[in-house]
């Protein structure tokens, strides 16, 4: 980590940053479900995710220390960063298991570990993915250039979380090719599914806007997998979100 000279105070990234930008608006953040939701269609990582006996429980106070981290692993001094990314290792070294028969064949009966660098990569792509989605929607006119930033600071992201630099894809044509590939092999498992259908119980009132919004950021295959209703009028009811959104943030 120490090839990025980060700044002391203002950490790996900085005001300048893509990360910041897109962070910053806080319109991004309504973005991270898809993120969750394509990591659950992953079995091995869904069947970490069921592992634990009181998952629903403690499913908001984990998803709160989740954002909490991440927002000063981006936002953080180089100290607290730093900090961060040894006790996020530290529990990563914890997770570890074996995969159900019940799930999908090509997945079933395989092992998983916290720092696995396969599953580390799957994540960390759902997280670009969603991000370079949100920039898409709510900065469209950014731009590649803003696109390709943003894809490298989060690789850098990436590494904070013990991921080396090149076990992604070299730039971002390369990354979209990747995703797209390692995509076609995810299938929603049945602890993909139970784990999908509790966040999509669990969202915020009022209920029914924010089921739609969930649903609707996800790709079309697998709002079907995950059993998520979705129909014409749902369709139109989303893209008058996001027209909503975009008027809000250039408000």
């Amino acid at each position: 980590l120490d090839k990025h000279q980060p700044d002391p105070v203002a950490g790996f990234f900085g005001p300048d940053s893509e990360l910041w930008r897109v962070i910053g608006d806080g319109a991004a953040m309504l973005f991270a479900p898809r993120a969750v939701m394509l990591q659950l269609a992953h079995p091995q990582i869904s069947a970490a995710g069921v592992s634990s006996s009181n998952v629903t429980e403690q499913f908001v106070p984990r998803a709160i220390r989740t954002f909490r981290s991440s927002q000063s692993m981006i936002y953080g001094d180089t100290a607290s960063v730093e900090a961060h990314a040894r006790r996020v290792y530290a529990i990563h070294t914890r997770v570890r298991g074996t995969v159900a028969e019940r799930e999908p064949a090509a997945f079933a009966g395989k092992s998983y570990h916290g720092l696995d660098h396969g599953l580390l990569r799957w994540v960390l792509a759902t997280i670009i993915e969603s991000h370079l989605y949100a920039q898409e929607v709510v900065f469209p006119s950014r731009g590649p250039a803003a696109q390709a930033q943003l894809y490298e600071e989060l690789c850098i992201f990436g590494e904070l979380f013990a991921l080396p630099r090149s076990a992604m894809p070299d730039d971002l044509a390369g990354f979209r090719s990747f995703f797209a590939e390692e995509l076609s092999r995810m299938t929603v498992g049945p602890a993909g599914f139970e784990l999908g259908q509790f966040l999509q119980n669990w969202v915020p009132r009022p209920r029914l806007p924010a089921e739609i919004w969930v649903v609707g950021i996800l790709p079309d295959r697998f709002r079907q997998e995950f059993g998520s209703p979705w129909s014409r009028p749902r369709a139109a009811a989303f893209d008058a979100m996001v027209r909503a959104l975009r008027i809000g943030v250039r408000a």
